[in-house]
């Protein structure tokens, strides 16, 4: 059934506070109601650059909405088409012209939306054609690579062409009935299934021509880069043949799984039971392998509302819950708290599954997994005392004492890691100003002072940064026991739990295709029995860990806060060439590079790491240069044949010889409408291709808000560098208050710029003069809120093919005393191709004068246009009951258009 989906638009302006505008636009397309596509072109023909409207050329059209920013082009020199003044254009000469407009393309996973309005006049033979295609091209020439595309007829006939020209044709001769009204064709392509469905709309009448056929391509693979429409060739100009309102979808992965993909009635329950009053482990763990071994759709059933606990006596990282090789089951917690009690171990674990949703949970710790309190003393700044590099802090009362085992345990040096961080009181979870991140710490020990504890930290440079009166909040946290996690599985979905506590990630999947957190919440807690103090800390590592997926996560409406790593991370880690190759060659082992710090072995490859056609890249971990590229023909553990001989490999110690990526893992990742605040690092992650970023609000990260996070920083996960990304319609502000970020200012460009809002770069340290190779392409940085910022919001670092247009830049921090105004920019660009990028249309709204605002290679740099005033946005409401076209006339930068499912009151 096609679905009706009413779309609402909330503009917000950060300068002047938030206002909201509900705009109710009709919109067509093959998608559930639950899920929501980013829209990357709209036009309604009714804005133009000058004039009037009427008889201007279509690529004056000034779109409501144009990712790309190039406008409408047309296909060839002798055709014209000319807007009519009544939001339409049509083809003003008898030849038949195209015109088209560049899309960023979806990749392999993902699926795109066409949908228009077109009218026909009856009793003459001709057609209006409407499809994709890789060139700017007649739809009905080879050259265009086309396909899928669909030829409308005047005669209430249409034809879909799956393969370019007109080729793989299905005839559909009563499409419609033609009485001159217009109509709405609506066009999905999903590369991931190779399929096409198509619907014309005519009156209240939706006729569904095609349901998720599959597309033979003749060509192969269709790599969409462009949305033409074509009209056929006419003995008189026909001003009642025309195209209407245009928009366009994009999503660059399947949906999530928000239901099981079976019959309601086909599902077995199997129920948990009620709470034991002790540990119910076993209790859950029987009815997962039930439901598991039935070989049915099964749902795990919780009592709603109960409270579960979970433990055991691991000293070790450990999950103590897995359901293990089940199809189509859903873990439905039904309200259900689980408190885990013992602060190393997780929750539950997803082993070689598909087709898996857990919702409806809330789990908190009891002990925490943390403990906080006051710094009472420096024992190395302290004159008073004997310098040692000590602190003292008293733990709040009621929270966990710093020197049980969970803190101390010398036999788990080697799986658990030990940090404290000073935090801001007021504001729970978020790191207090020029502080570090992370200050390690070695032991701690009890005082003479009842309730006051020493804490050893090794580096000198990070006690001379803690003072007395600091707030310590300590952490021990146990990688691999993360709450939720998934490995080697396919589809899983974390859908509307929530997180208080994490002996370390929130949640975790490797391996794990399609994976899925939608309406998750990680927050702060109560008080633990007894304390008055509120909770500096959430969990103890990353809101989403997902590695080595060949189809990275969908992260949905989710509000994250206090975590104490990421908050969304996907990586993937580089493999070692371990065998010693007669060069050049085609055929060599791989490894998995060892992240410990220790420059030990490799670790093996399985099976679900390389596959044929997967595109590797070989870098040169010293100098970030990308020497090569190639494809995998043939794997045979440990080795992979590529598509051609590869030279220039220099083999060494696993830090320094060459690495490869395989950059078709964690590709095509979805971050929509999500609230990530006050965590220890990073806010988004975006370091694979074709992802969008969109509708998030990302506010008070110790580092960056968005970031593309290097390749040569080799001692934790990284991934390699992004093409295709859209981070649209975001609001960034209040990042990069830690010493590291500020720190910055005075040791560019051979460090990290952890003092954006959005960094984007290709190295990590030594330096970013990596001049043979441009890994950042096809970025699209467009009407985003940069807020509150320090330093400056926007750093591109060895990127090419970058569109920053129509951004707000408000003004930067400068009463925290961190970063006087004088040393705050916008932009700070290095070594990037500068030939393809643009800045357009953005705002200014700092007292930075717009020459002093750009800075290439430590260079100011005056970019014609980069900026325009800010101007109210101007609508126009054609009232068509019971529907309203609505027209935005004028777009205005710094307004940030945020789509919703439902409107809104």
């Amino acid at each position: 059934m096609l679905s009706l989906m009413q779309l609402s638009y909330s503009i917000q302006h950060s300068l002047y506070g938030r206002i909201q505008l509900w705009l109710v636009i009709l919109c067509f397309a093959f998608l559930d109601r639950e899920v929501s596509g980013e829209i990357i072109f709209q036009d309604s023909f009714a804005n133009v650059h000058g004039g009037n409207v009427a008889g201007t050329t279509v690529t004056n059209s000034i779109p409501f909405i144009d990712v790309e920013g190039d406008g409408w082009q047309i296909a060839s020199a002798n055709t014209a088409l000319y807007l009519d003044g009544q939001g339409h254009f049509f083809d003003a000469v008898t030849n038949g012209g195209t015109a088209t407009v560049a899309l960023t393309p979806i990749g392999p996973d993902g699926r795109q939306t066409v949908t228009a309005t077109v009218q026909l006049p009856v009793g003459n033979a001709n057609w209006i054609g409407m499809g994709l295609e890789s060139g700017s091209q007649l739809l009905t020439q080879s050259g265009s690579l086309s396909g899928p595309w669909v030829r409308i007829n005047n005669n209430g006939s249409a034809i879909f062409y799956g393969g370019a020209n007109t080729n793989n044709p299905d005839f559909f001769s009563n499409a419609f009935t033609n009485n001159g009204n217009p109509v709405t064709v609506s066009l999905v392509y999903d590369a991931f299934q190779g399929s096409a469905s198509l619907s014309v709309i005519s009156g209240n009448d939706t006729n569904v021509l095609l349901d998720s056929a599959p597309v033979t391509n003749s060509i192969g693979t269709i790599y969409a880069s462009c949305l033409a429409f074509q009209f056929s060739a006419v003995t008189a100009v026909l001003s009642n043949r025309w195209v209407g309102p245009v928009w366009m979808d994009w999503i660059p992965r399947p949906p999530p799984l928000l239901t099981l993909p079976v019959p309601a009635n086909s599902i077995v329950t199997f129920p948990v039971g009620a709470p034991t009053g002790t540990d119910d482990t076993a209790l859950i763990q029987s009815a997962l392998t039930l439901a598991a071994k039935s070989g049915q759709p099964a749902q795990v059933q919780f009592n709603a509302s109960a409270t579960y606990l979970i433990t055991n006596s691991s000293l070790v990282t450990d999950i103590p819950l897995t359901l293990s090789n089940a199809t189509n089951v859903v873990v439905n917690g039904d309200g259900c708290k689980v408190i885990i009690e013992n602060p190393r171990i997780g929750f539950l674990h997803v082993q070689s599954c598909s087709n898996i949703i857990i919702e409806g949970i809330t789990v908190d710790y009891n002990p925490l997994p943390f403990t906080q309190g006051p710094v009472i003393r420096n024992l190395y700044t302290d004159p008073i005392g004997t310098a040692t590099n000590c602190i003292e802090f008293r733990p709040e009362t009621g929270y966990p004492t710093p020197t049980n085992a969970n803190y101390v345990d010398a036999n788990a040096v080697n799986t658990a890691e030990r940090w404290g961080t000073i935090m801001n009181t007021n504001y729970p979870g978020r790191g207090a100003d020029d502080r570090y991140t992370i200050n390690d710490y070695k032991n701690v020990t009890a005082t003479t002072t009842p309730g006051v504890y020493q804490v050893q930290i090794p580096t000198l440079a990070h006690l001379e940064n803690i003072q007395a009166g600091d707030y310590w909040c300590m952490v021990s946290r146990w990688n691999s026991s993360s709450v939720y996690s998934a490995g080697n599985s396919y589809q899983v979905t974390f859908l509307d739990l929530t997180n208080y506590a994490g002996a370390a990630a929130n949640f975790e999947a490797q391996l794990t295709p399609l994976v899925s957190e939608i309406a998750c919440q990680v927050g702060m807690g109560p008080p633990p029995p007894g304390a008055t103090v509120p909770r500096m800390r959430s969990s103890n590592a990353d809101g989403g860990y997902f590695g080595y997926s060949r189809i990275g996560p969908w992260v949905e409406d989710c509000v994250f806060t206090g975590l104490g790593d990421d908050v969304a991370n996907a990586y993937i880690n580089p493999f070692v060439i371990t065998s010693d190759p007669t060069q050049p060659t085609n055929r060599f082992s791989l490894g998995l590079y060892n992240t410990s710090g220790s420059g030990g072995p490799p670790s093996a490859l399985t099976s679900a790491y390389l596959q044929t056609g997967d595109q590797l890249v070989f870098f040169n971990a010293l100098t970030g240069v990308i020497f090569d590229q190639a494809f995998i023909t043939n794997v045979n553990l440990p080795y992979a044949s590529v598509d051609h001989p590869v030279a220039g490999i220099v083999n060494g110690t696993y830090e320094t010889n060459t690495l490869v990526y395989d950059i078709s893992l964690n590709t095509s990742a979805v971050y929509l409408n999500n609230q990530f605040s006050n965590s220890r690092i990073h806010g988004i992650y975006c370091r694979a291709d074709n992802m969008l970023i969109a509708h998030n609000s990302v506010s008070g990260m110790g580092l960056s808000a968005i970031s593309a996070f290097p390749a040569l920083d080799l001692g934790s996960p990284n991934s390699f560098v992004p093409t295709n990304v859209i981070i649209m319609d975001n609001v960034l502000s209040d990042c990069s208050y830690t010493f590291e970020a500020i720190s910055n200012l005075y040791a560019r460009p051979n460090i990290e710029p952890a003092c954006s809002l959005v960094e984007l770069h290709q190295t990590a340290y030594n330096t970013d003069y990596v001049t043979n190779t441009f890994g950042i392409s096809g970025i699209r940085i467009l009407n985003n809120a940069f807020l509150n910022w320090r330093i400056v919001p926007l750093t591109l670092h060895n990127v090419s093919d970058c569109r920053v247009i129509g951004n707000y830049f408000g003004p930067p921090i400068t009463s925290d005393n961190l970063v006087p105004l004088e040393d705050d920019w916008i932009a700070d660009l290095w070594v990037c191709d500068y030939g393809s990028m643009t800045f357009s249309g953005n705002v200014n709204a700092t007292a930075i004068a717009n020459a002093y605002t750009i800075a290439a290679d430590d260079y100011f740099t005056n970019v014609p246009g980069a900026f325009e005033n800010l101007t109210s946005p101007s609508l126009s409401i054609n009232v068509q009951p019971p529907n309203a076209v609505i027209n935005w006339l004028s777009p205005a930068p710094g307004f940030i258009l945020q789509q919703a499912n439902a409107v809104s009151a």
